[in-house]
């Protein structure tokens, strides 16, 4: 009897929560240690990573990049605009609209906080079901 094969997997080194994590980290040296982006990557990666570059995919690279962008040459101003939700399309999820799986589905946004210019994350609408089409694996809220 010939042995099972190994999962392709058990060779690569676990790379859970690097990229987020690692995301956000950069993006506070580039914003509070005034940092560039590539000497925060190339830290973050030799102090987090054994193998491999920490934050490694591209958009998560990216969003670095924009936050060098916004601290180093927009200020750090953040110019809050109101925002108009038109449409929310979900495909591929099974909906029982007779009572028995259930999902809920809303937008939260920024309102003031208890404290003098904090912010805090506040529900703005929870959608009924009356706002769910009733089209097979399409559900759109507008």
């Amino acid at each position: 009897m010939s042995p099972l094969p190994q999962p392709a997997l058990t060779n690569r080194p676990r790379i859970a929560g690097k990229g987020r994590s690692g995301t956000v980290a950069v993006s506070y040296l580039v914003t509070y240690s005034s940092w560039t982006s590539s000497t925060a990557l190339k830290h973050f990666t030799t102090q987090r990573m054994r193998v491999g570059e920490g934050v490694s995919i591209p958009s998560q690279r990216r969003w670095v990049r924009y936050v060098e962008l916004w601290a180093n040459q927009l200020g750090r101003q953040y110019d809050a605009r109101d925002v108009e939700v038109v449409k929310v399309d979900f495909w591929g999820m099974r909906i029982d609209h007779s009572g028995g799986d259930r999902i809920e589905v809303g937008i939260a946004g920024f309102a003031d906080g208890r404290e003098v210019g904090s912010k805090r994350v506040d529900k703005i609408h929870v959608f009924e079901d009356e706002e769910v089409s009733p089209q097979k694996n399409v559900h759109s809220f507008s």
